[in-house]
């Protein structure tokens, strides 16, 4: 506990001058884990840094519309924020958040769709596209019951499955487009393991079972692809959260529960790193791990990241 509430202490002096708002890159995430402390250790400086980062958010905007860095994550933070600390401000930010994905939204022949215009491509998956974008909306409308925005939601729903491949009893969705509509990724970020999260957010929010029936679609669809043993183009030498082997497994044992060294990147397989952070790294392999612990025990995980319906 002493080496959590230091490195609490290190986030209490970087609030003021960070300039990435993000979830997973910046100040959203500094405040979650700030409030994730303060419910630990009941010391009242981790709560008011955590509020310290929701006028810090205010004050930077945001720049993209996506769950690791932009609006959709941000604003899953502020509304965990409002949960938590009871601060009225942050269910307005998230409101905010959600008003300014509702107009960048782009009608597409079925549905509508969010695009990123900081890449050159269009990913359409959890981590930078429309499943992420759709899904905070979804989380606001429980939040709120604005009618709005549940209704993108589920146009953003229906748009990635008029994209995916269902032959079968499968659901997946291209890694991006152009060039990459045959490239199948697997897990959090760009696969099923993180896209079916939108689908479970769709169903607590209408409870119409068919969204259910997706969420069942996209794990058989890691099911059938081989994998662990079968290394695929779009899930390769990679053991984290992210891309790789914990997230998938975060997303089996979150079904469950309702019912090491690698490659980082794809295309250089041959950059192998021990890393230690979250997403990619020891620190999310082992939250992974500790919550199989605990459910084989028959208790709670220890944490639920804002990103998660589960």
């Amino acid at each position: 506990m002493e080496k959590a509430k230091a490195a609490g202490d290190d986030l209490l002096t970087r609030i003021d001058a960070a300039d990435d708002p993000g979830l997973y890159t910046g100040v959203a995430g500094i405040g979650y884990s700030l409030v994730e402390l303060w419910k630990t250790t009941s010391d009242a400086k981790y709560r008011d840094g955590a509020t310290r980062c929701v006028i810090r958010i205010r004050q930077l905007g945001e720049n993209t519309f996506d769950i690791i860095s932009g609006t959709a994550g941000i604003g899953l933070f502020l509304l965990y924020a409002s949960h938590e600390l009871h601060d009225p401000e942050a269910l307005v930010l998230a409101r905010c958040a959600a008003d300014r994905l509702m107009e960048t939204r782009a009608a597409e022949t079925a549905g509508v769709s969010w695009a990123d215009t900081t890449f050159q491509v269009v990913m359409p998956n959890f981590s930078h596209g429309t499943a992420g974008a759709a899904y905070f909306l979804a989380s606001i409308y429980l939040d709120t019951k604005e009618r709005r925005y549940l209704d993108a939601a589920l146009e953003g729903g229906r748009h990635l499955i008029s994209i995916a491949a269902t032959e079968g009893n499968e659901c997946l969705i291209y890694h991006h487009t152009p060039g990459g509509e045959n490239l199948y990724y697997l897990g959090w970020c760009h696969g099923p393991a993180g896209t079916a999260r939108l689908f479970y957010r769709l169903y607590q929010a209408t409870h119409d079972p068919k969204w259910l029936q997706w969420v069942d679609r996209a794990a058989q669809s890691i099911i059938d692809s081989g994998i662990p043993e079968k290394h695929t183009p779009g899930f390769w030498n990679n053991v984290s959260v992210c891309c790789g082997s914990a997230g998938v497994a975060r997303f089996f044992l979150d079904l469950y529960r309702i019912r090491g060294p690698q490659a980082e990147h794809r295309v250089k397989p041959e950059l192998i790193v021990a890393q230690t952070g979250y997403m990619q790294g020891a620190a999310g392999i082992a939250s992974v791990l500790l919550d199989v612990d605990a459910v084989e025990r028959g208790k709670s995980p220890r944490f639920t990241l804002p990103d998660s319906p589960f």
